[in-house]
């Protein structure tokens, strides 16, 4: 037992390690003619958070620039603010958020299936090559990834018998959701349609009180947050509720001489989000990686035509013949390292596939994003850096996948044992 607990120690002290190597050899090691070619461009900039800074310390007022990401940016102006600035304070910040998110990773998966799998799962997650990337940039990637594996790890623990911990963890959690809104809208939206659903999902006779009260906690956390972005029917649903619990409101507190008729109710309007997905995709159809970025998605029969394809070209493109430039180019062995991944993930999910409701949270969030972002996105690098925060999740069920297999050629050879008994 204390083999395992130190193993995951070890574990995060590499993963931080490289990280912060990683940090140094970016933003030293490199000239700046390449710093340009690998440094995403809105890694690059601080102007707003040198100016949030600023007026803190003047107490005058200060203007965001269009585009820019105002939470994060007042995340690095509080940085800055304490420690000063430097170009790489906010980087190795992130390293090691980066670094840390492995613990919850790890109980995680170990959670849902076992030790050996949590520790080959928080292997990949540690030597995964994009999420080492991400966790060296001046940006908010690394940080939705982080919220989003501790926060399925924290729904995760309240889908076990009641505790008095459990009030714990829903005050660490909620704040989370609460700050992924801020930082990436549709992942809260998505993330917050399947907390509810797998509470439902997994009711059963002991827990179905607390399921229901868990699940009434999470609708009204959603009911109650502003949403910053339009994700279509996701959207349209929280703000139908609103709408009609407003107008109910605004009604049963008229007199009776003001009442006219029943109240109306606000309709769900389908074509409105058809037209979100077709104005969001033009949006992610600057750069110069593009794919698809004409695409009819008019009506909804064109949406459900070109869905497969466009999963196919979210998980899996660019291929490597496709791909320009130094930064793309150097993902090509990630990309068949990930082919590799994503296949023992096939696996392991069918292996395990009884289960299902155990893995509804996952499943369903990734499902839902996946196909999200396959519709919206028709930029290589957006869809490279988006994919990110579902790699964890991949990580998990390959690492299933891979002990099974393990496990089946042992039990073939008659082996006793083997490396992922020794670690």
């Amino acid at each position: 037992m204390q083999g395992k607990r130190s193993a995951i120690l070890y574990i995060f002290l590499i993963a931080l390690l490289i990280r912060v190597v990683a940090v140094f050899v970016i933003h030293y090691g490199l000239t700046p003619e390449l710093q340009l070619k690998v440094i995403p461009p809105d890694a690059r900039g601080f102007k707003n958070a040198m100016d949030i800074a600023n007026s803190w310390k003047t107490g005058s007022a200060h203007n965001l620039m269009a585009g820019t990401f105002p939470k994060y940016d007042y995340f690095r102006a509080a940085v800055y603010t304490i420690m000063g600035y430097h170009r790489v304070i906010v980087p190795l910040i992130n390293a090691f958020i980066g670094a840390l998110a492995v613990f919850m990773l790890y109980d995680l998966a170990k959670g849902l299936f076992n030790k050996r799998v949590a520790l080959i799962s928080s292997l990949l997650y540690t030597f995964f090559p994009s999420l080492i990337f991400w966790s060296t940039q001046n940006h908010k990637e690394i940080l939705c990834i982080a919220i989003v594996v501790a926060s399925v790890w924290a729904i995760t623990r309240l889908q076990t018998p009641f505790r008095p911990h459990h009030l714990l963890v829903l005050a660490f959690v909620i704040p989370l959701l609460m700050e992924l809104n801020e930082l990436r809208g549709y992942i809260f939206i998505f993330l917050i349609y399947g907390i509810v659903l797998s509470f439902l999902v997994n009711m059963t006779k002991k827990a179905c009180k607390k399921n229901i009260v868990y699940a009434i906690i999470f609708i009204i956390l959603f009911y109650s947050v502003p949403q910053y972005v339009n994700a279509g029917i996701f959207s349209t649903i929280p703000r139908y509720l609103r709408d009609l619990t407003i107008r109910g409101v605004t009604y049963l507190m008229e007199s009776d001489e003001t009442k006219r008729g029943e109240i109306r109710r606000p309709a769900i309007d389908f074509f409105k989000d058809v037209e979100t997905i077709s104005d969001l995709r033009r949006g992610y159809s600057g750069g110069n990686a593009l794919y698809g970025p004409r695409i009819d998605l008019s009506s909804e029969i064109e949406i459900i035509k070109f869905l497969p394809k466009g999963i196919f070209n979210f998980l899996f493109r660019p291929f490597f013949w496709e791909c320009r430039g130094l930064l793309q180019k150097m993902t090509i062995p990630e990309m068949f390292l990930w082919y590799a991944i994503f296949l023992f993930g096939l696996i392991g999910s069918f292996v395990h596939r009884k289960n299902w409701k155990r893995f509804f949270l996952i499943y369903f969030f990734v499902a839902v994003t996946t196909a999200a972002y396959s519709l919206v996105i028709a930029n290589f690098g957006t869809a490279y850096r988006y994919k990110a925060t579902l790699l964890p999740f991949f990580f998990i069920f390959a690492a299933a996948g891979i002990v099974y297999l393990m496990s089946h050629i042992r039990e073939r050879d008659g082996i006793s044992s083997n490396a992922i008994d020794r670690i």
